[in-house]
């Protein structure tokens, strides 16, 4: 979550956010033009009541095993597949896969 006050330090790029320190560390323009960044504008906040994008619990498994523990497990997987749970009817997202 960025809040409107951590906005004001805040940078956005193509896929992440970067809250900056209160203290000057580097060349933040330098920072933004390398990695193709801006600031955020005025009054922007990143919050649930906001967002737009959600990950499934299986879209959670997979980023775990692929990002954590390839060997993860969860009760009630058969060969790999997880048991999606019974309130869960949504689709996965296609970028959410190990092959990406």
């Amino acid at each position: 979550m960025i809040t409107e006050t951590d906005a004001l330090n805040s940078l956005e790029f193509k896929t992440y956010y970067v809250i900056l320190p209160s203290t000057t560390l580097w060349d933040v323009d330098r920072y933004m033009g390398t990695f193709e960044g801006r600031n955020c504008p005025s009054g922007f906040r990143y919050c649930s009541g906001t967002n737009t994008e959600w990950l499934s619990v299986d879209d959670l498994r997979r980023l775990i095993r692929l990002h954590v523990d390839k060997n993860f497990k969860v009760p009630g997987e058969v060969a790999g597949k997880p048991a999606r749970p019974i309130h869960d009817e949504s689709p996965v997202p296609e970028e959410i896969t190990e092959e990406s």
